[in-house]
């Protein structure tokens, strides 16, 4: 998950004459905007997807009608954000059109904000990554997406030099907190990828930290899912795992339940209990039957619409 930005609602004052009271004169598709936009925000931190994005649908229309250029950029770069968590295929366009609009209106830190993103969300889906110079000062969360981009593409100093200049230049608000709890993950991932176990434990014992200071559910269950995938102790792992477990079942993710029964399986038949990893077996049986059958349901009721 990529964070939003707000943007405070531009206010303008005039002085009355004649030794009247101050009047305050609003643009109020300018607060709407803002308004609109800070929903958005606060319903992507939960994961209420398909709020954020009509929030950030309804900021970018208020900023139009403002013709508060600035608004009007972050509001498609936030879609793109809402979109690509909803794996949509109109994020690219919307990345796209921030970047166009942040190029023309001056705006670096959003241009690179935007063109990041864009090559991340074309990388995941099988696209080659465009290699994207980061050199200078960019802000933390820029770093962020640059060290993903540049892991992906197999560069581990840049992935390295950029996770940790992310780590260090996070504010310490929540937002800051769970982005330098990323940076760390992503160093975690770098020492597992290199087989130095201790960094890995490490850095995912920083991320957790952190993780638990700013309320990062999801982040929280990659880690302990990683820490559990390591070689070690079996009571230890089995412990994470059933931790990273409970929380996918708490988001409803699919996904992340049958990646953690997979490992449960694994530290079971590690640990030469054949009956419960049989057991294990059974409930990943069951939950593939369950997903296929949601899945030709789904199918048929597109058919019949």
């Amino acid at each position: 998950m990529r964070p939003g930005l707000v943007i405070g609602a531009v206010l303008l004052l005039l002085a009355a004459c004649g030794g009247k009271h101050e009047e305050r004169v609003e643009n109020l598709y300018a607060v709407k905007a803002a308004e609109f936009n800070q929903d958005g925000v606060a319903a992507m931190r939960i994961e209420r997807w398909a709020a954020a994005e009509r929030a950030f649908g309804r900021s970018l229309k208020a900023a139009q009608l403002a013709d508060l250029s600035e608004m009007v950029v972050h509001a498609w770069y936030n879609l793109g954000a809402v979109r690509a968590a909803q794996s949509k295929l109109s994020t690219e366009a919307a990345y796209q059109r921030a970047v166009e609009l942040a190029e023309r209106y001056h705006m670096p830190e959003m241009r690179m904000r935007a063109r990041l993103a864009l090559a991340l969300w074309r990388a995941e889906h099988g696209q080659a990554p465009a290699a994207i110079d980061l050199s200078g000062g960019w802000p933390a969360d820029i770093q962020l997406m640059g060290g993903r981009l540049a892991q992906l593409q197999h560069d581990s100093e840049a992935a390295r030099t950029a996770y940790e200049q992310a780590a260090r230049s996070a504010g310490r608000d929540a937002s800051g907190l769970k982005l330098k709890a990323e940076a760390h993950m992503g160093l975690a991932l770098l020492a597992r990828d290199a087989g130095d176990i201790p960094g890995v434990r490490s850095e995912s014992d920083r991320a957790l930290d952190l993780c638990r200071q700013t309320g990062a559910p999801r982040l929280t269950a990659h880690l302990l899912l990683l820490r559990a995938s390591l070689h070690g102790v079996t009571a230890s792992r089995t412990d994470e795992a059933e931790r990273a477990y409970a929380i996918y079942q708490a988001l409803s993710d699919n996904k992340g339940e049958m990646q953690s029964l997979q490992v449960l399986k694994t530290i079971a038949l590690a640990d030469g209990d054949a009956g419960r990893a049989a057991a294990i077996q059974t409930k990943i049986d069951a939950m593939s039957a369950s997903a296929e059958s949601d899945g030709s349901k789904g199918t048929m009721e597109e058919e019949q619409q």
